[in-house]
């Protein structure tokens, strides 16, 4: 339990960074709409891809099991 904790935070921290390389050009006290925006869609495109690559071993995990 303690490891999957530890893997999540360090998924957090590296999808924080990545987002806010990609979309704050000039960090200030508060995020602007777009920077908003791109964050979300950063996100978003991570989750996206991190369910097809969970779904995609799971397919071929079932059909090695067949």
């Amino acid at each position: 339990m303690e490891q999957q904790k530890a893997m999540v935070q360090t998924v957090i921290v590296k999808l924080a960074d990545l987002s806010f390389e990609a979309c704050v050009a000039k960090p200030s006290s508060s995020l602007s709409s777009s920077e908003v925006n791109c964050i979300n869609s950063v996100v978003g495109k991570y989750m996206e891809a991190s369910e097809f690559v969970v779904g995609r071993m799971s397919q071929q995990a079932g059909a090695g099991q067949q």
